[in-house]
C-alpha cells in the first residue's frame, strides 16, 4: 500500500482530519495543499480514504456543511448567510446555497430561521 502499515495509515488520517478541521474555512483547502503539508503523494491521500464512506473531497465539503449548520442553527451567531458560506470555502452565495441544500436537503435560510434543523453530524473516525 502507498500509505504503509496500518497504524501509519491511521496516524496520517488522523492528522490529515485535524488539518482539515482546523482549516475548513481555508478556500485553498485542497489535495495539493494537503498533500504538501504531509509530504504525501496525492495517491496517496486518496488511498488514505479509500473503502471508506466518503472521499477526501466529500469530506472537505460534509465536514464544511456540518460546521456552517452548526452556526446557522447557533441562535448567537450573528454572521450573515453569506458569511458564514465564505468564510468556509464558499465566496459565491448561490454556490453555497446549491451545496447546502443538496447535502442536508434544506435551506440555508430555513435552518437559520428555525424552520428546519439539519441531522446530526456523522463522526469523521467512523468512516466517513
Amino acid at each position: 500500500s502507498p500509505v504503509g502499515s496500518a497504524p501509519l495509515r491511521d496516524a496520517t488520517m488522523a492528522a490529515v482530519l485535524r488539518h482539515v478541521l482546523a482549516n475548513l474555512g481555508d478556500p485553498g483547502l485542497s489535495v495539493a495543499g494537503v498533500c504538501r503539508r504531509f509530504a504525501i503523494s496525492p495517491r496517496t491521500l486518496h488511498a488514505l480514504f479509500e473503502g471508506r464512506d466518503r472521499s477526501f473531497a466529500e469530506t472537505v465539503r460534509a465536514l464544511r456543511m456540518e460546521r456552517c449548520a452548526q452556526l446557522l442553527s447557533d441562535p448567537l451567531t450573528t454572521a450573515s448567510i453569506t458569511e458564514i458560506g465564505a468564510r468556509h470555502g464558499y465566496p459565491d452565495p448561490a454556490s453555497f446555497s446549491r451545496v447546502f441544500r443538496r447535502h442536508f436537503g434544506l435551506a440555508p435560510r430555513d435552518v437559520r430561521a428555525g424552520r428546519a434543523q439539519p441531522p446530526p453530524p456523522r463522526k469523521v473516525a467512523e468512516g466517513s
